[in-house]
């Protein structure tokens, strides 16, 4: 089978989407019927170009294209990477037409970032194609969307209208109804597929992680104190006030515990405030953005990764935390049924930002040194078993074959 594969987001050596299009990439070369060429970003040609060089383990073969500078110029980082992939993915369609002869192969698979509800244009390339992984996000309980600014909340409103009723965006609906097969991240976004492609939609864990980033973890006891870590986005949705709200309970119980945050974000002064009104200061502490292997030796120091964050598809840090041997705590959110399925994670019901605090409190205060240190090396388990890429080439085989149906 040859297959051509439509991957703006495809770096080695990364997480998160680039991550992922690199890996599904990856595994799918590996399969021994099968030729991949790979479409994507010009800013992404000298690692890989690199990575190549150093390694034989990629068969698949590259093309490259981007927007022009003079819209590149615009983009600065995360800022607008919407619009800017929207471009790309118009524009892709139109290099493929001109540069690729498209008979050459069997099927476009275009994995679209990640998101279900971004823009596809794989059907004007009139070929057989494939969607994913892919998924969306369902709202928020209410609880906290009413702790939203106004601005905040009517912006969060519009955006997860869209997410939920895809039929509103013409060009997303027209490509998923057009499409051979859906890949979902998770099975709870089916129901927000076309009715025609809801039976045939695939669910995969679409996630993963590479063996050779990560420390050769021993998981040692530790004592009494709850020794606790956080990494990622200072934002909203990450849920840190109600994370804060509880430990201002844990101490009044007369816990002793720490929580280092690393991370960045727009909430971060509002957060330091909260730290400082509660006086919290010599428990929580904020640091400065640390590379990924200051921040994995930083794990093995520690015994829980706390994480509230109300919306996720998967996360990436929840799995690297567990196989650095982290215990971790999270709110029950369905997008994480892959990572939640047959695990120690400690999981609370996703409610209200004072139901949940309260409930988070009394689940880290109910904690013995021994479960902790028991569920520590659960959670490394399920990580090496369950976590790692390398697990994948079954589920990478098994999906082809019904694809190829």
């Amino acid at each position: 089978m040859n297959i051509l594969a439509i991957a703006y987001a495809c770096e080695p050596n990364r997480g998160s989407e680039p991550g992922v299009g690199w890996n599904w990439v990856k595994l799918i070369a590996n399969q021994p019927d099968v030729r991949i060429t790979v479409v994507t970003r010009a800013n992404n040609k000298p690692v890989i170009d690199k990575y190549l060089e150093e390694k034989d383990d990629m068969k698949a073969e590259f093309l490259y294209y981007d927007l022009p500078q003079s819209v590149l110029k615009y983009k600065h980082g995360d800022r607008g990477i919407k619009l800017f992939f929207t471009l790309w993915q118009k524009g892709v369609i139109k290099y493929l037409k001109k540069n690729v002869t498209l008979d050459d192969y069997d099927l476009v698979w275009d994995f679209n970032f990640g998101s279900l509800n971004l823009p596809l244009y794989t059907y004007k390339l009139k070929k057989r194609y494939v969607v994913g992984p892919v998924s969306t996000k369902k709202k928020m309980p209410k609880p906290y969307i009413n702790e939203l600014s106004t601005k905040a909340k009517m912006k969060y409103l519009l955006q997860q209208v869209l997410k939920e009723h895809l039929f509103l965006n013409p060009v997303v609906w027209k490509a998923l109804k057009k499409s051979d097969r859906v890949v979902l991240c998770n099975e709870m976004s089916r129901e927000f597929l076309p009715k025609t492609k809801q039976v045939g939609a695939e669910v995969v864990f679409h996630n993963g992680l590479v063996r050779e980033d990560y420390p050769d973890v021993s998981v040692e006891q530790h004592g009494e104190k709850l020794e606790m870590i956080y990494s990622g986005r200072l934002i909203d949705t990450k849920n840190l006030e109600t994370a804060i709200e509880a430990l201002k309970i844990v101490k009044e119980a007369g816990k002793d515990f720490s929580l280092d945050i690393f991370g960045k974000g727009p909430l971060k002064e509002k957060l330091q405030r909260m730290v400082k009104t509660y006086g919290l200061e010599q428990e929580i502490v904020f640091h400065q953005k640390v590379t990924q292997k200051e921040l994995f030796e930083e794990y093995t120091k520690k015994d829980i990764y706390l994480f509230p964050s109300l919306l996720e598809i998967s996360s990436t840090s929840v799995m690297e935390a567990m196989y650095c041997g982290l215990l971790p705590i999270c709110l029950e959110i369905r997008c994480m049924d892959f990572i939640f399925k047959d695990s120690p994670i400690v999981k609370v019901p996703c409610i209200s930002p004072k139901e949940d605090a309260k409930a988070l409190a009394e689940a880290m205060l109910a904690l013995t040194p021994e479960e902790i240190f028991q569920k520590r090396k659960e959670s490394r388990k399920k990580a090496e078993e369950s976590f790692l890429w390398e697990t994948r080439e079954a589920t990478v085989k098994e999906l082809l074959e019904r694809i190829r149906e």
